[in-house]
């Protein structure tokens, strides 16, 4: 019902309306997944249904591009507390307050941060595993921003 409903509304040009059908249509399907996995209560139902949790999160489900960009601050962050805990010596100078190391987190996040010398093989793991979140989190927030203003 919310799918043609979602249909019909964009191809009358309203975008907005038919962005809250989607939203209602999102809803609808993870109920219906939930219900689905308490039904069987093993892995092939249950797998569907905490994708459709993680999608929710990291969207909203719908275009709701401030939700991925509190997301990236969230891992921005919390990186920096791992370069705090791990990595001390990667505080740029003698910078070595939590501000030194968000900073660093930030260029690592949005691919400013590699440097010209090699690492230790954990800490470039670890800043080549945050780069491609970055990466994913970026990406998604660019088509979700065109997405959202093109309607």
């Amino acid at each position: 019902l919310f799918g043609a409903l979602r249909k019909n509304l964009q191809r009358q040009g309203n975008g907005r309306k038919s962005r809250a059908a989607e939203y209602y249509m999102r809803v609808w399907e993870r109920r219906h997944l939930y219900l689905r996995w308490a039904k069987k209560r093993h892995w092939e139902a249950l797998l569907p249904w905490l994708r459709s949790i993680l999608i929710g999160a990291l969207t909203g489900y719908g275009e709701r591009p401030v939700y991925l960009a509190i997301w990236m601050l969230l891992l921005i962050s919390l990186a920096a507390r791992g370069y705090m805990k791990w990595f001390p010596s990667t505080a740029p100078g003698a910078e070595t307050r939590y501000l030194g190391y968000w900073y660093f987190s930030f260029r690592v996040f949005f691919a400013q941060g590699f440097t010209g010398h090699l690492p230790p093989l954990g800490q470039l793991a670890y800043q080549v595993g945050e780069f491609s979140l970055g990466l994913i989190l970026v990406s998604m927030l660019i088509a979700s921003v065109s997405r959202k203003l093109s309607s």
